[in-house]
């Protein structure tokens, strides 16, 4: 019998990077409850109250950015700068809280959708406008669609029907997008309108939402083609454009589940994970990436453990060897995924700097976004995607 060896290569998942893999995954939040637990549970890890730079380790005498790694190479790159930064970035410590000024929180733990739309209009509104907004905020669905037609809001509350959609207009340019809008082809117009103040559109794209979303989500776009008398090459570019930048259920794509939770236990990210600011907030400069890192301090191993080991009983050795590995295991993969978030953060900003910038020129015309910020991207569900 003739025997054949063949010699393959397949990945060889080890610890290291298992667990690896496993914290590149957590949320800041999520990466801080991870490395507490670790500290409670292992003698051997330990937490330097020294604040440190967690790229560089440089120690930093003052709260704030590290001095060499938020710099960049060159102020006219167009390369982003990406450097850690520790959380006392972000929360400000007791010992140097503004007495002065009342707390501002990063992010609500919880707030309702019209509560959120209504904050960010009300500066736009007219006292007499005010409680229309709120009626109408509170007649939306889950999908941040109306569930009652603009007369009816006119009759029951005793104002014109041009004033009601004046109203509504202002509540669809907010955030989300289109919320307001008494059906999904009108958010998706909506949408459009706030898009062509900021960048290009395909021209065909407003013909396609008006009267071809039929054909469009079957992908007939032959068929489209000869009834607007265009190329299916034109109808292919439009529609790709409405998939990548229209979502028919505003709510449901920017807002999830938060409005009307699925769980008893709504899950809100208090802290962003990254912030994305201008250089010296000089938009031709490059963009500053900053990861946030859920410590301040410097984890380590305990530099005394070993001496430990070395005076314990034979019979406790193996335990307390155990903890040691583990611990150097943990701190190394805390390391690596650093040094893999930094070099994600790179490449991702470097190649989405366009859409980046635009997402802030979007977001810079409602009072309820702001830039830097952070940003939770979901997958929009249209053209049976």
């Amino acid at each position: 019998m003739l025997q054949r060896l063949h010699q393959t290569t397949r990945p060889l998942t080890t610890a290291h990077l298992a667990q690896t893999m496993s914290l590149l995954a957590l949320t800041a939040d999520e990466l801080k409850q991870h490395i507490d637990s670790e500290l409670a549970s292992n003698p051997a890890l330990e937490l330097s109250e020294e604040l440190r730079c967690p790229t560089c380790h440089r120690l930093i005498t003052a709260p704030g950015r590290c001095p060499i790694c938020s710099l960049p190479g060159s102020a006219a790159s167009e390369e982003p700068v990406v450097f850690l930064s520790p959380r006392d970035e972000f929360i400000p410590r007791k010992d140097y809280v503004d007495t002065d000024r009342e707390d501002e929180p990063f992010a609500p733990a919880f707030e309702d959708l019209p509560t959120y739309i209504l904050r960010q209009i009300a500066p736009e509104l007219q006292p007499v406008q005010r409680a229309l907004a709120a009626f109408l905020l509170t007649h939306l669905d889950e999908d941040g669609l109306l569930t009652t037609s603009l007369m009816d809001v006119a009759r029951y509350t005793h104002v014109s029907i041009a004033e009601v959609e004046k109203v509504q207009h202002i509540i669809q340019m907010a955030d989300p997008v289109g919320v307001g809008s008494t059906s999904t082809r009108q958010a998706l117009l909506v949408q459009l309108e706030a898009l062509r103040e900021v960048g290009q559109v395909p021209a065909l794209a407003e013909k396609l939402v008006q009267d071809g979303l039929a054909q469009l989500s079957h992908h007939q776009y032959s068929e489209l083609a000869h009834k607007y008398d265009v190329p299916v090459k034109a109808v292919s570019e439009a529609a790709r454009f409405i998939s990548e930048n229209l979502y028919p259920f505003p709510a449901r794509a920017h807002w999830g589940d938060t409005r009307q939770p699925a769980a008893d236990v709504t899950q809100v990210y208090h802290q962003p994970d990254i912030l994305i600011s201008y250089l010296n907030e000089d938009a031709n400069k490059p963009l500053v990436v900053e990861i946030i890192m859920p410590i301040s301090g410097t984890l380590q191993v305990n530099p005394l453990f070993k001496q430990a080991i070395r005076e314990a009983k034979e019979d406790s050795k193996i335990d307390l060897k155990q903890d040691l590995e583990k611990a150097s295991l943990f701190v190394k993969c805390l390391q690596q995924r650093n040094h893999t978030m930094e070099r994600l953060l790179t490449r991702v900003v470097s190649l989405q700097r366009d859409y980046i910038i635009r997402v802030r020129n979007i977001s810079s015309r409602s009072p309820g976004r702001s830039f830097p910020g952070s940003w939770k991207y979901t997958n929009p569900p249209f053209l049976g995607r």
